[in-house]
């Protein structure tokens, strides 16, 4: 889920997050396939370096989506970025 789905959801009902969002330990989290992902070739380092970098000096900004089984639908990046600010830590 990109900032400007998120904000249109929020925007459209002003109860999404809390009925939507709930907080999951990153070790709980799969992701099942890097191939997945938009981006062509799967997880690109660089991009979770700047999305590290991002997420430290703003905080994460998109949710990470999951399915019921805690697997990554959307957010693959995301959530090795997050990974790796807890390793740097």
């Amino acid at each position: 889920m990109n900032l400007s789905k998120l904000s249109k959801l929020l925007r459209e009902n002003p109860n999404w997050e809390d009925e939507n969002v709930r907080s999951v330990l990153i070790e709980q989290l799969t992701i099942a396939d890097d191939e997945g992902q938009c981006r062509v070739g799967g997880i690109s380092g660089p991009h979770v370096e700047d999305l590290a970098d991002s997420i430290l000096s703003c905080g994460q900004m998109c949710p990470i989506t999951i399915d019921e089984n805690n697997v990554v639908v959307e957010g693959n990046h995301r959530l090795k970025a997050v990974q790796l600010l807890s390793r740097r830590t």
